[in-house]
């Protein structure tokens, strides 16, 4: 059991009464002279059984003189990294070469500086608040219109080409400043919030460029059971990632601006520029080498696809070879482009495979049934009114051929009578009126040697038209 006397246990008396000793016994064989104050500090410590009151000591040289007490040494403060400092601008509006969406391509040391410049930007807290509910709320308060001001400023619009894409390019930097805020917030999330989860300590965050209210609004958000639960199912999904990329910090933009300059005429295709992102060019830069076991899966199929085109006798062409790509990656979803970078959206894309969900997908469908039973229905109505047509010019032929028809019988009878016409019918086998039969009637005034005969290529055969004939 260890006995205390004065405050003090036993073997912290020890350790004071040892010091003491060392700093009466201490004597300074060279200069200059160091204070013993800085070892001792001259107070009372109490001792067992009595206190002891130590003189401040005084140093000695080689000679024996008393010497002044030297100064006590300011402890130095340890020098942070500190926050980052804008390199972006500093002398002046900077010029940077833009592609036709409107993403920054060039200089890449430029390109780097701008991004972190935007970065900046979405990270402080008097623009960007931490703890605003959504995105679209921030658009609202006119933060993000204030934060394009300043990148304009920052950029040289010298060039014509790049004035005809400021629309664009606002897009792309509105796009860049979302996804910095919420990569900030999650940074901040990771380092101050989930390693004091159920601590009291979690509503402090380190950084000392956070406001200290916005943090704790956004900590009591955190804290919110169905927020807890998105968290979890987002940790679930992210770990499915198996695919991952190996150009490093260049941009998909820049990448892919780099390989048009190294093949001038030539088109990107899908396929090729998956081999660039997810493959290693260590060994042969003309043919990637896939990074991981899934990479290789992806690069099988590939390969197996287009062996399967060049059995069918097709050629492996450009559009070929974006159509492998969407049948072993899948379509396209929330209207961004896989391998284009932030900024890329389904209309800046031709020819890309989207996926449609929920209500928009249905009624987009409805819309699509809608639209082709309509256009069935004009077909349909097209054809019956060309039936119709043409049934109606049948109708006006055959009419004319029965007034011709009619024509040629009154003449027949004004000639030779109502007997003669007996008689003519008889010859050509037509016993009655009731049995007139519109084909042995032509059949006979057709005959060479009837000096009635008449044009009757416009009258269909078979036609009963007794009733004609005795009018």
């Amino acid at each position: 059991m260890i006995r205390q006397i004065g405050g003090l246990s036993d073997d912290e008396e020890f350790m004071s009464m040892m010091n003491i000793h060392a700093a009466r016994n201490t004597r300074l064989e060279s200069s200059p002279p160091v204070n013993v104050n800085d070892t001792v500090r001259s107070s009372t410590i109490p001792t067992v059984g009595n206190e002891v009151s130590i003189e401040p000591a005084i140093s000695v040289n080689d000679s024996g003189a008393n010497d002044r007490p030297s100064k006590k040494r300011k402890q130095k403060t340890r020098k942070t990294r500190g926050k980052n400092k804008p390199k972006f601008a500093l002398e002046g509006p900077e010029k940077l070469q833009f592609n036709a969406i409107g993403q920054p391509v060039g200089p890449s040391k430029k390109v780097a500086e701008f991004g972190r410049f935007i970065g900046q930007l979405a990270s402080e807290c008097s623009n960007f608040p931490l703890n605003a509910e959504n995105w679209a709320e921030i658009c609202k308060a006119g933060k993000v219109d204030e934060a394009w001001q300043t990148v304009q400023d920052a950029l040289d619009w010298s060039d014509p080409e790049t004035l005809n894409l400021v629309a664009d390019i606002k897009n792309v930097v509105v796009d860049k400043l979302h996804e910095r805020w919420r990569s900030f917030k999650y940074k901040m999330k990771k380092k101050w919030y989930k390693p004091f989860m159920g601590m009291e300590r979690r509503f402090i965050c380190g950084n000392k460029h956070v406001h200290v209210g916005q943090w704790r609004a956004l900590v009591s958000t955190w804290d919110e059971t169905k927020n807890q639960e998105v968290a979890e199912t987002n940790v679930t999904n992210r770990q499915q990632l198996k695919l991952h990329q190996t150009t490093g910090t260049k941009t998909y933009a820049q990448m892919r601006y780099q390989w048009e300059c190294e093949h001038p005429g030539e088109v990107l295709d899908r396929v090729t520029f998956f081999g660039i992102v997810y493959g290693s060019r260590q060994k042969d830069p003309s043919k990637p080498q896939p990074n991981n076991e899934e990479a290789q899966k992806k690069f099988d199929e590939f390969e197996e696809l287009e062996n399967n085109v060049r059995i069918e006798g097709r050629e492996v062409t450009h559009e070929v070879r974006n159509e492998l790509f969407h049948k072993v990656m899948g379509p396209e979803k929330r209207n961004r482009v896989r391998g284009y970078g932030i900024g890329a959206k389904w209309a800046d894309v031709p020819g890309i495979v989207t996926q449609k969900n929920g209500i928009k997908y249905q009624l987009l469908t409805l819309t699509e049934a809608y639209e082709a039973e309509r256009a069935a229905n004009v077909r349909r109505e097209a054809n019956l009114a060309q039936q119709l047509k043409e049934s109606a010019e049948r109708e006006e032929a055959l009419q004319a051929s029965y007034a011709q028809l009619n024509k040629k019988l009154d003449l027949m009878q004004e000639q030779m009578g109502a007997n003669s016409l007996t008689q003519i019918f008889a010859a050509g086998g037509i016993n009655s009126m009731e049995s007139l039969d519109l084909g042995l009637l032509m059949n006979f005034l057709k005959k060479p040697d009837n000096p009635l005969a008449i044009s009757t290529s416009n009258v269909p055969m078979g036609h009963n038209i007794g009733q004609s004939c005795m009018t």
